[in-house]
């Protein structure tokens, strides 16, 4: 597993969320809530919206399209249980947030580190 930084954890406010490029076309969003700091993957599988300006209330992420709302402590969406948006663990070490990512997704995907 590869550690790649994203930011610090005053970078991004309680209920917000930031979008990180991580190539050219694979994005994720990092959400800050009351309960801590989790990443998914900015992509909505219902029609491909991004979930960066998504609404966040308590450990949930609403996509702005349609209204589908994701629990971000499991990636399962709300509204259709069998669907879900990928999850990435974090590293907070020092006030400084790390997303793990594997090998294999960082050659997959393309991923600068």
């Amino acid at each position: 597993m590869k550690h790649i930084f994203l930011c610090k954890t005053n970078d991004i406010k309680r209920n917000c969320s930031r979008r990180f490029d991580l190539t050219d076309r694979f994005s994720i969003v990092l959400v800050h809530t009351k309960t801590g700091f989790f990443a998914v993957e900015n992509h909505c599988p219902h029609a491909g919206g991004t979930l960066e300006d998504g609404e966040v209330k308590k450990d949930v992420l609403m996509c702005i399209w349609h209204g589908w709302k994701f629990n971000l402590k499991t990636g399962r969406c709300l509204n259709q249980p069998n669907e879900t948006v990928r999850k990435y663990p974090l590293i907070i070490e020092n006030n400084n947030i790390y997303i793990e990512i594997s090998s294999v997704e960082i050659n997959k995907k393309g991923i600068r580190q």
